[in-house]
């Protein structure tokens, strides 16, 4: 999995948020960057300085982003990712863990969407718990049967596995 895929959908998420105020006397100001805004725009970073492989910044901007918003599931895992790259296993298994757990309180006990399914098989394959992954999968399957993002999970399991071998923790 591209890591620009998920910086792409950040760059969308930080359009989305981004205010604009004015000055006393109605002319327009700088835009101003709420803190959630902030924190997608610092993921953004922390993506970009992995694709690079620029652990040390990634991470650095990753912590930024959780420092503005502890919720943020994606700079949780852009964080795990940059500790992975620093060699820091055991801080990237509390970030993924971290990310699961948020992702599981938003969605509850099942995920509720096509999209939020793809995203917990990706946070459990990271951590390693490939058979809770496929368990998620085959019933999201059968939740999802025409979702073709799924589809193509399950069809190309194995080698997005091994994609993703490099981001997971032991």
């Amino acid at each position: 999995m591209k890591i620009a895929f998920i910086a792409n959908i950040l760059a969308l998420a930080l359009c989305a948020s981004c205010t604009t105020t004015s000055q006393p006397g109605g002319t327009p100001a700088a835009p101003s960057v709420s803190a959630p805004a902030r924190a997608k725009q610092l993921g953004d970073e922390a993506y970009a300085a992995l694709d690079r492989k620029d652990f040390a910044s990634a991470h650095q901007a990753a912590a930024e982003a959780l420092n503005l918003d502890p919720k943020y599931e994606v700079a949780w895992i852009a964080y795990g990712m940059a500790s992975l790259g620093l060699k820091q296993p055991d801080r990237a298994r509390q970030s993924y863990e971290r990310a699961l757990a948020l992702h599981q309180a938003r969605e509850g006990h099942a995920p509720r969407t096509p999209d939020e399914a793809y995203e917990e098989i990706y946070l459990l394959s990271l951590l390693s718990r490939d058979a809770d992954a496929v368990d998620l999968l085959r019933r999201s399957r059968q939740d999802f049967p025409d979702d073709v993002q799924l589809a193509n999970l399950a069809t190309l399991y194995g080698e997005n596995q091994k994609a993703w071998e490099g981001w997971k923790v032991k």
